[in-house]
Order: structure tokens, then sequence, then C-alpha cells
């Protein structure tokens, strides 16, 4: 079985275990939300370094910290391309902060529905859409064990298909099991440009429906605004997130905190990148919250 080793450490965030424990612990303080009282199916966190993106990060962990899930699925961008849906099919990812098991019965049962949910290896090895995460979610759920899932292009056909499946998995599995989204917003327009792109882009998400969500994606990426390489990064794992829980009967979703790296004294504001934290309520039962165990 393979384990996954860090690549980010030093760079993305510190790779002194207690410097890197204390500034994760640190951006979840200073997170001005509380912990929901409703179930949440599924959150958006940043992939970005730490002094940029930590602060959303804080937003959305803290948000889940007493979700108490078996097991979080992340769905996440490959900065490098990927075929279909890529699950790792090892045993372990390994951090500063030590191992984080993977849930081998989630797995199996995601690989069991076929394509376009497959196992490769190739697209982890130098991505840190997941790893940036991992501390965040050591810290927060420290028994928890992972199932992950990198994509990289947002088709409606595949995205949708991703998410169905996944839903599948979910609803059938007995585990409580919490949707971790890795993405972060616009890159590189100016502040007041991407401040607004992206404010647009997570009220689009705020619908919940996945149609008008796509074509507000297109609309905003023709926007003729200088530097603007892409609106959402890791627009394919947020849209896989969106039919999962569209499929699960989420009824509610909202922005819990947006900000971008202008906002950080390490970042300029001529040219930045954005970051959202989101959340989605419901169950992964797929059952009314009501009717859902607790």
């Amino acid at each position: 079985m393979t384990i996954l080793q860090p690549n980010a450490a030093g760079r993305f965030y510190p790779a002194n275990p207690s410097i890197l424990a204390e500034d994760v612990k640190y951006y979840l303080s200073e997170a001005a939300i509380e912990p929901s009282d409703e179930p949440v199916l599924a959150v958006l966190s940043p992939h970005a370094g730490y002094v940029f993106s930590g602060p959303a990060a804080g937003y959305s962990f803290r948000h889940v910290q007493n979700q108490s899930p078996d097991t979080i699925l992340v769905i996440a961008l490959a900065h490098h391309g990927a075929e279909g849906g890529c699950v790792f099919d090892g045993e372990a990812f390994e951090t500063p902060l030590g191992s984080v098991p993977v849930d081998r019965e989630l797995v199996s049962a995601l690989l069991a529905q076929g394509l376009p949910i497959h196992a490769d290896i190739r697209p982890y090895h130098g991505e840190h859409s997941i790893e940036v995460n991992l501390p965040f979610i050591q810290t927060v759920f420290p028994q928890v064990k992972i199932a992950t899932l990198l994509i990289t292009r947002t088709e409606p056909t595949l995205c949708r298909s991703a998410g169905q499946k996944i839903a599948a998995v979910l609803r059938q599995s007995s585990k409580k099991i919490l949707i971790v989204v890795s993405s972060d917003m616009s890159h590189y327009p100016p502040y007041d440009d991407a401040s607004r792109i992206d404010q647009a882009m997570l009220k689009s998400m705020e619908s919940l429906n996945p149609d008008a969500i796509y074509k507000d994606l297109e609309r905003l990426s023709c926007e003729r605004v200088r530097d603007l390489h892409c609106v959402m990064c890791g627009s394919a794992a947020m849209m896989t997130a969106m039919e999962a829980a569209v499929e699960l009967g989420a009824k509610k979703a909202k922005t819990l905190h947006y900000r971008n790296s202008g906002d950080s004294p390490h970042g300029e504001r001529d040219r930045v990148v954005g970051y959202g934290a989101f959340a989605i309520y419901g169950s992964s039962s797929g059952k009314p919250a009501s009717e859902a165990s607790p």
C-alpha cells in the first residue's frame, strides 16, 4: 500500500510540526463564526499558502468542528490534469502532524461505481490541493479517516456523473461523511475585480442550481478583466460536490467568508487570488435532517 508523502510542507505551510499546529489553531480561533448547529454536507476550503488563505480555511473548519464525521471525502483540483475523477487507492497521507489513514471501505465503494471514477496515483504526485487542507482536518478531526478524488475538467456531464455516483455511495453508507471541497476562487485579476467576480460566483453557488451555476461560471469567465485567468480554479471539484449535494437533497447553502490575497500583508492588490469559505447543509444519507441519524 502507498503512503503519500507531503510535498508542500515548508512552502505552502510550515514544515515544523509545532509551528504548524500553532498556526492552524490560530486561524481557527480567529474565525468570527460559530460552529454550525445544522448538519453540514459539504464545505469549501482554499488550498493556497497559509499566509494568504489560512484565514478562509479557518472559517470553513471552525464552522464544521462539531460535525463529528467518521470520514471526510476531499474533492479537489488536479492542477496538472486528471482524466475523470481520480481516487487515491493507497493507505495514508503524511503531513508534519502525522498520518491520515485512508478509509479503504469508502474508496472501494467509490471505485465500484465505475467510470468516470477510477484509481490513479499519478495526479497525486506533486499535488498540493488535498495536502494543504490536511493539517486543518487533523487538528479539528484527529480520529477521522479520509477518501479523496482529484478532478480537472469542469464539464457538466462529467461533474454530474461523478457527483451522482458519489451521492449513491454516501446514501448507502452507514458512516457519517463530510465532503471538503478544495478550491480557490479567481486567479490574478486586480483586487476590486476579484472581489466582485468571486462574490458573484459564491452568490450563484448559494442557489444550489447546477445549471444556473455553470452558466454564471461561463459568463464571469468571459468578462474582459485584466489578468483574469480563471473564476474558480477548482470549479470541477466544486460542481462535482454540488451535483452530489443536490442528488442527496440539500436545500440550503451559504457563503461563510470571503477574502483574497490582497487582504494579506504579504500580498499585493494589483494581482490577486480569491479565497472563499462556503457550506452546503444536509445529510450524507440523503434523508432530511430530521430523519438523519444524530
